[in-house]
């Protein structure tokens, strides 16, 4: 479910530069889940936003900006919650508790927003994003002490499971509780046989 932060304000409401700009996005995200990436025009923004066709222009150059924009925005959001949750966790355990807890948090609320997102702006495309592996790792080294080749390699796996967490979730195969215990209990025994054979 997409939780719109900037609602459509309507025709003549004035609104500063950040703030458009977050409304386009909004309502691009909207139109993006609703209707799929190819009605992603800056006509179809416009239009939704209740604005003149050249407002967007004044933020993005293009649809594809557009899109690239609302990915970075989206990656950052989840990568700036899991980094909170984290930091308010005490203790290894609970970490990875918090952070396995906020992901399935974030994809709970824009997990169909952030899938078509995913298929649309694929890596290596331009895109701003997090590198979600470099940021397991550095969480890994941080909580665990395993740096280095080990970490990237162990965070490639938990981000592997997480996923694959998700899709079973998301095709209804178990309850999010499930999932998310297992998940979870999967993640501590990756962190602890690879803590054991150092």
């Amino acid at each position: 479910m997409i939780t719109t932060r900037t609602t459509s304000l309507g025709p003549g409401r004035r609104l500063a530069k950040p703030q458009r700009r977050e409304q386009l996005l909004d309502v691009a995200a909207e139109v993006l889940v609703d209707f799929g990436p190819a009605a992603i025009t800056m006509e179809r923004v416009a239009e939704e936003a209740g604005v003149s066709k050249a407002i967007p222009y004044r933020h993005f150059d293009n649809a594809t900006e557009l899109l690239r924009a609302l990915h970075e925005r989206e990656i950052t959001h989840l990568g700036t919650r899991i980094s909170q949750a984290v930091t308010a966790a005490s203790g290894p355990e609970a970490k990875l508790r918090a952070a396995i807890g906020v992901y399935f948090d974030v994809i709970a609320e824009r997990g169909v927003l952030l899938g078509v997102l995913g298929r649309e702006i694929p890596p290596g495309s331009g895109a701003a994003t997090i590198d979600g592996t470099g940021f397991v790792a550095d969480l890994l080294s941080d909580t665990y002490d395993i740096g280095g080749k080990r970490a990237r390699i162990l965070a490639e796996m938990i981000l592997g499971a997480l996923l694959g967490a998700v899709t079973v979730w998301g095709r209804g195969d178990a309850v999010r509780a499930r999932v998310q215990a297992t998940a979870t209990d999967a993640v501590l025994a990756m962190v602890a046989g690879v803590r054991g054979a150092s």
